[in-house]
């Protein structure tokens, strides 16, 4: 069985330090012997204490890029092989979403078509377990009442703009056997890069506040304002705004799901290098 064991961090910096640290990972990368595959279920426990460490050097080092690849997860833009594992993904992740809001794998392939350098996916031992789709789109931050269909288009991403100045994020889903390992922040990373890349002004998107399910006493505009004056946190949101998004507002009957009670928060992060 092949099994591919990948540091592979991606910065732009390539000094000494850099090159020194790489050997070390293709050094113990030919340990990865069968005898140790085989005790250790594809994993030396040897290695992955090494370039666990030499992660954090590099994070200590140069704070401010981000990997290409997070151990053991490989970020890359999505592929056809992979739209019918996004699918399955969806249903997982958003299980009381309404079935017509729900990307199946046409809805994907789609989206290749449109915009594929806007898609992106998280592979573990190369099974999907995490994704994003996005979009550029010219989005007026005064009149932010829209629907995730309306916006969309769909599902389908005919409502894409080409020429639209903000990314508009339509989801970010990690699979719950894989979250809490930082994986939805390297997503957002990638989004954001590609908002440099393209020069636009910065990522848009509507986040689900999930937690409202836990607070059925509250109106949903009464926990917007709670989770806007830091009053409380959502297990959505407050990840997002430690990422660096800001609140812009709350957006009713975004979608069907009634953990969210139907609505959306408007959430922004500039790109702070855009020029007029």
């Amino acid at each position: 069985m092949k099994i591919e064991f990948a540091l592979l961090l991606k910065f732009k910096q390539k000094g000494k330090l850099f090159l020194i640290l790489r050997r070390l990972n293709d050094f113990f990368c030919k340990l990865q012997l069968r005898t140790y595959r085989d005790k250790f279920g594809g994993q030396n426990k040897t290695y992955w204490a090494v370039t666990q460490a030499i992660c954090r050097i590099f994070a200590a080092r140069f704070p401010q890029q981000q990997p290409a690849h997070i151990l053991p997860y490989t970020l890359q833009n999505t592929e056809h092989k992979h739209l019918f594992e996004l699918s399955e993904l969806q249903k997982i992740v958003f299980p009381t979403l309404s079935s017509d809001e729900l990307m199946t794998e046409a809805h994907y392939g789609s989206h290749l078509r449109i915009f594929p350098e806007g898609q992106f996916v998280v592979l573990y031992q190369n099974e999907v377990v995490g994704a994003t789709t996005t979009m550029r789109y010219d989005f007026d931050l005064g009149q932010i009442q829209h629907s995730f269909l309306e916006i969309s288009g769909g599902l389908w991403l005919t409502t894409h703009q080409p020429a639209g100045g903000w990314l508009y994020g339509l989801d970010v889903s990690i699979h719950p056997a894989h979250q809490r390992k930082g994986l939805g922040s390297s997503l957002y990373q990638a989004r954001q890069n590609l908002v440099a890349t393209l020069g636009l002004q910065g990522q848009v998107t509507a986040g689900m506040p999930i937690g409202y399910a836990q607070h059925p006493h509250l109106s949903i505009a009464q926990y917007y304002e709670l989770l806007r004056t830091n009053q409380l946190q959502d297990p959505t949101i407050t990840p997002q705004i430690k990422v660096g998004f800001g609140i812009s507002g709350l957006i009713t009957n975004y979608l069907t799901d009634p953990r969210c009670g139907n609505a959306g928060i408007l959430l922004t992060l500039p790109n702070p290098n855009f020029i007029q």
